[in-house]
């Protein structure tokens, strides 16, 4: 089995209320994004953010079919509300140099991150917020991708 890869998915206010609108019907919902390549095979996790750069929820993502030029579905499903809202960047002292300047990137930018990336983000996370750590404990860089609980 592959490891997991991670996503930052940035939606604005008409999309995020979009969002909130319809996980109480299905808990699941799509994006367009831009153009990416991993297999659907295997497990991605995407994080959910605001705006302002701030996480409110965490889910399961797969790449969806083509959904315009140079445009990509991003379909998420088992989508976590979080207790508290989180900022990615907080965790930026706690991830290795060889990492930290492409996933601060992602963090602005929103986008894939690779398995090592998502692997170094997972790990400092885990050290330092209680209730993402959890759920994010199954995809440190020791352990392989389960489903959320």
């Amino acid at each position: 089995m592959g490891k997991a890869a991670g996503y930052i998915l940035k939606l604005n206010s008409e999309r995020q209320r979009a969002l909130e609108e319809n996980r109480y019907f299905a808990n699941d919902f799509a994006e367009p994004v831009s153009e990416f390549k991993h297999s659907r095979n295997l497990p991605l996790v995407c994080f959910i953010n605001n705006a302002d750069g701030y996480t409110h929820y965490l889910a399961h993502a797969k790449r969806g079919q083509r959904a315009g030029t140079e445009l990509r579905r991003l379909n998420l499903f088992d989508i976590k509300e979080l207790d508290k809202i989180v900022n990615l960047t907080s965790f930026a002292d706690r991830i290795s140099k060889i990492h930290r300047t492409k996933i601060l990137a992602k963090l602005s930018n929103g986008g894939l991150l690779t398995p090592k990336q998502f692997g170094a983000l997972v790990d400092a996370i885990i050290t330092s917020n209680t209730e993402l750590g959890e759920l994010l404990k199954k995809y440190s860089t020791v352990l392989e991708c389960p489903r959320f609980r």
